[in-house]
């Protein structure tokens, strides 16, 4: 049984009249309020007649049109039998409900609004997570269960009241457009940032794209290193490589050691310096490939932060190919690969826009381009989607002259904001985790 309102008789006929005088109010909340929510029948049989009514002309009803509608109803309901229990039952009540439903707002309404719109979305929420029992019970699977829910939570985020009045904020727009460069996450490479202009915002996706064994997971090291430099937290999760391996790269980058097993204490000596110095914070998270979804990922995050009061300033996933697709983790409705990456990579970025950090990924190319000596977004494996929601696409590319002679090119393949197709060059050294821009002539030589 659903639960009712429980507001004061006054109140719920206050929603009833925010109904009739707010045409915004009445577009949230198709859907959502349910005239079962109201504690008296003719409450009901109101609510149902005006949304009747409005979805029918796609217009706020007037009084004759309601007064018609709720009266019919209202008759097959009581089964009155002559014109006394009419007048009596029906038309009197009627008349005196649409007296006050009709009446003009006296005072603010916002307070009733948002009330009503809160009690509904606890409603569809608890329905929702009714509904995901049940997909556990028939179906055995918490991921999809919880991809369920967050994509519910999602669609009644839109709900929510709100927006901008242009021409009244006109004054106040030039402050809200100036970007806090401070809260910006580095890619590790000074050129880049400065073609993105000072950086990753928070909210944003960065995918670096590259074919097999380019040195992805490399690099994505180096982001974290760079922005540990600048004293922010990094969470760091791999589902391809061992949470150990991961943390021996972090800490050969730091402390310049490769062999960390040869100089155990000069390693831990340089690492420890380095955090008294700089304050970051690094955490990182390993899951086995394929096994854990978006939402795998967010519980953990949820977890940081009310255990340890943990919040990311930018996330790392190695990489985003690896993950689960909660919605078609088992190719039940016959989806193919590219809609379970594409579904994955816009749930990492909506993942990036809930937790207001930078998230940072990478995504395999297909065969060809291991050949090619520049690699475009056309050349990523599986799905252009993941093009499609990317903020910005850096793509590692080299040919095998210029890695024997540990060289890379970093492509500006693609970005909503900055200007593209340009290239640093970088050097690397994968004993140390090492990757920094250089200049180089075409043979090979420092500039």
């Amino acid at each position: 049984m659903a639960e009712r309102f429980g507001f004061p008789p006054q109140f719920q006929t206050a929603i009833l009249n925010c109904l009739l005088h707010d045409k915004k109010f009445m577009r949230e909340t198709i859907g959502l309020l349910e005239p079962k929510f109201f504690d008296k029948q003719i409450h009901m049989l109101a609510a149902e007649s005006i949304y009747k009514i409005y979805l029918r002309n796609r217009e706020v009803p007037n009084k004759v049109s309601v007064l018609n509608e709720l009266s019919q109803r209202l008759m097959k309901e009581v089964k009155v039998k002559d014109e006394a229990q009419k007048q009596k039952f029906v038309l009197r009540p009627v008349q005196k409900l649409l007296k006050r439903i009709f009446r003009h707002p006296n005072g603010s309404t916002q307070y009733v609004k948002d009330e009503a719109l809160r009690f509904c979305r606890v409603q569809s929420l608890k329905r929702s997570y009714i509904e995901a029992i049940e997909k556990i019970e028939l179906e055995g699977d918490p991921e999809e269960s919880k991809a369920f829910i967050s994509k519910k939570v999602r669609e009644l985020s839109v709900l929510e009241q709100g927006g901008s009045n242009f021409f009244k904020m006109i004054q106040e727009l030039p402050q809200l457009l100036n970007r806090d460069k401070g809260r910006c996450a580095t890619t590790g490479f000074k050129r880049i940032d400065k073609w993105m202009d000072g950086g990753m915002d928070p909210g944003t996706l960065t995918v670096f794209i590259a074919p097999a064994k380019f040195g992805k997971s490399m690099a994505l090291i180096n982001v974290g290193f760079a922005n540990l430099l600048r004293g922010k937290t990094v969470v760091h999760f791999t589902l391809e490589i061992s949470e150990k391996k991961i943390m021996k790269r972090y800490a050969s980058r730091i402390s310049r050691v490769a062999r960390i097993e040869k100089a155990p204490k000069k390693t831990i000596k340089r690492v420890q310096k380095f955090a008294q110095l700089h304050g970051g914070k690094l955490i990182v998270k390993g899951y086995p490939t394929k096994t854990a979804t978006v939402e795998t990922i967010k519980s953990y995050l949820y977890h940081l932060q009310n255990k340890d009061d943990i919040k990311p300033d930018i996330i790392i996933v190695d990489y985003g190919d690896l993950l689960r697709s909660g919605a078609y983790g088992k190719d039940k409705d016959g989806s193919s690969e590219r809609f379970i990456q594409g579904d994955v990579f816009e749930g990492l970025r909506a993942m990036a826009q809930e937790f207001d950090c930078t998230l940072v990924t990478a995504s395999q190319c297909n065969r060809a381009a291991a050949t090619k000596p520049i690699i475009r977004m056309e050349d990523i494996a599986e799905s252009y989607a993941k093009c499609q929601v990317a903020d910005h696409i850096i793509a590692l590319c080299g040919t095998e002259e210029e890695r024997k002679k540990k060289r890379l090119r970093l492509f500006f393949a693609g970005s909503r904001e900055a200007q593209t197709e340009r290239t640093s060059r970088v050097a690397f050294n994968w004993k140390i985790a090492l990757m920094k821009e250089v200049e180089y002539d075409d043979e090979g030589r420092a500039a």
